[in-house]
């Protein structure tokens, strides 16, 4: 896209574009050039690798920790005498998991001061790098409807594998290997209001900070909205590594995007991802159902599904008049060529 282009904003000054002091005021500033650069690849690799080496140091270190105190316990609970050996790798993960509320607190702090000092500092380079408005009342009713789309989506899906899975060995197994994953993930020590902060509070936020934060600007920055918004969930739901949980979670990742841009506000999203963990995975930790618990459970979700689907047209429709902007250099906002992007 040229730089005179009505729908992408300049990162060059109209004048004198080198560099050279000339009539513009703004022309001795050079700014990222529109399209591809260096930084679309770079800042949300980068950060994405932040993401995984604090966590993988976190579990790492206090899982050491762990055993060098408690070692002669966990060896007896599972009866090995190496809990590292790669000949145990299911007690290796059991071991990396206990107390993992507090491990994902501690990481996930770590995770926002680094990724919310990025998007500051990204911010005074260009504006609406990351958006961060209030949201107006109706999209926060919206995103909290749509998030029961998701939950009600995740439930349908996994509900199918499993009825698929008793007619097809494949199907069995991909179902079966991310149950066992999640029930390895979920033998959390601890009281209720850690396993809350932990994957309901610090986890989501640090999360959006990365995926709807850094990464979201970059394509918004590139691309339309739509397909930043799509090539945001897909990036979103390979993250996780699993087909079966990277299905519900693109779906997710679309309707947590979708309110992002919409709501132009980074607010929502976290709230959007705060209730669909704690729905999703921490109220079944510390309240317990029975079967006919879970059928009205999914009887609700279902409900709010629908509802959320009806807001997510009304959202849609409200908000297409009302994009929002793309990342911009301060000294160009008021360049008549910034206008945002409409999305399709």
């Amino acid at each position: 896209m040229g730089r005179g282009d009505n729908w992408d904003p300049g990162y060059f000054p109209p004048e004198n574009e080198g560099g050279q002091q000339g009539s513009n005021p703004t022309a001795t500033v050079k700014f990222r050039k529109p399209g591809l650069d260096w930084g679309t690849f770079v800042w949300p690799i980068a950060m994405g690798l932040v993401h995984m080496i604090t966590s993988a140091i976190v579990l790492l270190v206090f899982t050491g920790v762990d055993i060098a105190i408690n070692g002669a316990e966990i060896r007896a609970m599972y009866g090995v005498n190496d809990v590292f050996s790669v000949n145990n790798p299911e007690v290796l993960a059991e071991v990396l998991y206990r107390f993992f509320p507090v491990k994902a607190i501690i990481y996930s702090l770590l995770q926002i001061i680094i990724f919310a000092a990025f998007l500051a500092w990204r911010n005074r380079k260009e504006k609406y790098y990351v958006l961060t408005g209030p949201g107006k009342p109706l999209d926060w009713l919206s995103s909290i409807l749509m998030i029961g789309t998701g939950l009600a989506f995740a439930n349908l899906w996994m509900t199918l594998l499993m009825k698929l899975g008793e007619r097809n060995d494949v199907i069995q197994k991909l179902f079966q290997g991310y149950s066992d994953m999640t029930e390895t993930a979920f033998v959390m020590e601890g009281n209720p209001i850690l396993l809350t902060l932990g994957l309901a509070v610090f986890v989501p936020i640090a999360e959006e900070l990365l995926f709807r934060g850094i990464i979201m600007a970059e394509l918004r920055r590139v691309m339309p909205l739509g397909w930043a918004v799509v090539i945001n969930a897909l990036i979103f739901a390979v993250f996780h590594m699993n087909f079966v949980q990277g299905v519900y979670v693109f779906v997710v990742g679309v309707l947590i995007a979708l309110a992002y841009v919409w709501s132009k506000s980074l607010w929502v999203p976290i709230l959007m991802h705060m209730l669909y963990n704690f729905f999703g995975s921490v109220f079944f930790q510390i309240v317990p159902l029975d079967e006919a618990g879970e059928n009205i459970f999914g009887i609700v979700l279902t409900v709010l599904g629908v509802i959320g689907l009806v807001m997510l047209f009304i959202l849609r429709k409200k908000r297409k008049q009302e994009p929002a902007p793309k990342p911009t250099p301060p000294e160009l906002l008021n360049q008549e060529f910034n206008r945002p992007e409409p999305m399709a």
